[in-house]
């Protein structure tokens, strides 16, 4: 399994070596902490730096558990460490939309186009 679908609320079936196969659940606030987790972290294979300074443990500390966060205060702290690392909110941005994997809500199916995320929050 790709680590990729972590940021994409959804239930997944997973093949164990026994043959049988194992449900994996991921909800809405896991997916939009790996979704912001891979937007701290980036992923070269994808073709996005991420932050600078910013690695796996670094991260999970930044962005503490998903049931205890939303995605607004996680998207604050992605732009707060992006900034301390001299990078801008817009690096942030490029990187997040590079992270995101396409949702429902993020296409336009009247006007067949996507979305880009944007992260201004209502």
């Amino acid at each position: 399994m790709d680590k990729d679908f972590k940021t994409i609320p959804c239930i997944l079936a997973k093949e164990k070596p026994s043959g049988k196969l194992e449900k994996i659940v991921t909800t809405e606030k896991e997916a939009d902490w790996w979704f912001m987790y891979q937007t701290l972290i980036g992923d070269t294979t994808d073709g996005y730096t991420g932050c600078k300074n910013i690695g796996d443990k670094r991260a999970r500390k930044i962005l503490g558990y998903p049931e205890d966060t939303t995605l607004q205060e996680m998207w604050n702290k992605v732009v707060k460490t992006y900034e301390a690392n001299n990078m801008t909110a817009q690096d942030a941005l490029n990187n997040a939309r590079c992270a995101r994997i396409l949702r429902a809500e993020d296409y336009d199916f009247k006007k067949k186009e996507v979305k880009l995320w944007n992260p201004l929050f209502i």
